[in-house]
């Protein structure tokens, strides 16, 4: 069943999960929907019960794609943010749209305390997910739960009740991530997880195509995830920004030390002239981007008039072999230039599409 979570690697798997030396997540293709999957507008969030707002007016698209970082110091309201944004609890003003046919998984470790006591992970994990799916295999069970660490008697042979708390939280990710959805909400997933566990479901992340939204002060996780956008939580607001490959993230500057204001803001001031300078970078190359472009299509003429003529000459070399070997290697240069010239075309135009992208979602969240 290639659509579910199989277990991928190298040597064999033996009588259980976790015997693979490689384990890989696929996760279920998500179903069809819009491509922007839910859009919060001046959204205020909090609990009514207290009186009590934690962040306002937050404007975040997510789109099909995305892999979204929240970060921000503990008590700052991320997973308020994100369960409101997940329709857990309600808004104290604004309000989240869905898109068409959005479906939303909502991870958190309270998941874990949900979990029937008397059943083996195995047996959990395959009742969840053939509720969704009856071809569900023990295999495809097997090989989620041995991703996430779950292995041996943890998984068949002894009840969830008598696992620890990290065990738990592992067999309930294991069953969250066969449910077909567009938006994953994972408020912090990576806490249970060792660092092969992780980078499993990184990886099975990596090459899904629905969007991620992830809480979590793993630096691992969070540089294994490669956001595209990162949303920073503090001091009652929530601002996002579109993340440069290889810049520095700041998940570590909101561990569990404590750090002072004026470190966390310096450190995001550097942080931002950074993805500034690059960003810049990238605008200066798209500006002068049609310019080069007018340059290739013109070489990609002359190389075509070039091609055209030494096919000519390919014909009449007859059975003059020396020739025709001759004609043929200029006319095999010709054509090397020819397919640089339509990759640098094909790059250039890619990186403009993806500037023009970037403008209209920042345009869109104000």
């Amino acid at each position: 069943m290639e659509e579910y979570a199989e277990l991928v690697g190298e040597g064999d798997l033996g009588e259980g999960p976790g015997d693979a030396k490689k384990v890989i997540l696929k996760l279920p293709t998500p179903p069809k929907g819009a491509k922007e999957i839910l859009k919060a507008k001046d959204l205020d969030v909090g609990y009514v019960s207290t009186d009590s707002t934690l962040v306002k007016g937050v404007n975040l698209t997510v789109t099909k794609g995305d892999r979204i970082l929240i970060i921000g110091p503990n008590g700052a309201g991320k997973s308020t943010l994100m369960k409101t944004i997940g329709g857990v609890i309600e808004s104290r003003g604004g309000g989240v749209e869905q898109g068409e046919g959005a479906v939303i998984g909502y991870f958190s470790q309270d998941l874990a305390q949900e979990l029937p006591t008397e059943v083996d992970a195995l047996t959990h994990v395959l009742d969840v997910a053939r509720k969704i799916d009856k071809s569900v295999t023990s295999e495809t069970a097997r090989g989620v739960l041995g991703a996430l660490g779950i292995t041996g008697s943890a998984a068949v042979d002894r009840t969830i009740g008598s696992l620890s708390g990290g065990e738990k939280a592992r067999v309930a990710l294991a069953a969250f991530v066969l449910r077909p959805v567009n938006v994953l909400l994972l408020d912090e997933a990576s806490n249970h997880l060792d660092g092969t566990a992780i980078e499993a479901l990184c990886e099975g992340l990596r090459g899904w195509e629905g969007a991620v939204c992830a809480i979590t002060h793993n630096a691992s996780f969070a540089v294994a995830l490669n956001p595209t956008v990162v949303v920073r939580v503090e001091h009652g607001s929530a601002t996002s920004a579109i993340h440069v490959p290889g810049a520095p993230l700041g998940v570590g500057e909101y561990d569990t030390v404590e750090r002072k204001s004026s470190q966390m803001d310096e450190t995001f001031k550097k942080e931002a002239e950074e993805a500034k300078r690059k960003r810049r970078a990238l605008e200066r190359e798209a500006a002068n981007a049609p310019k080069v472009i007018e340059k290739i299509e013109r070489a990609l003429a002359v190389l075509d008039a070039d091609i055209e003529t030494l096919d000519a000459k390919l014909l009449e070399a007859g059975a003059d072999v020396g020739k025709a070997l001759e004609i043929q290697k200029q006319k095999d240069e010709k054509v090397a230039k020819q397919e640089l010239y339509y990759e640098e075309w094909q790059r250039l135009e890619s990186l403009c599409d993806q500037l023009d992208r970037a403008e209209l979602s920042a345009r869109s969240e104000h």
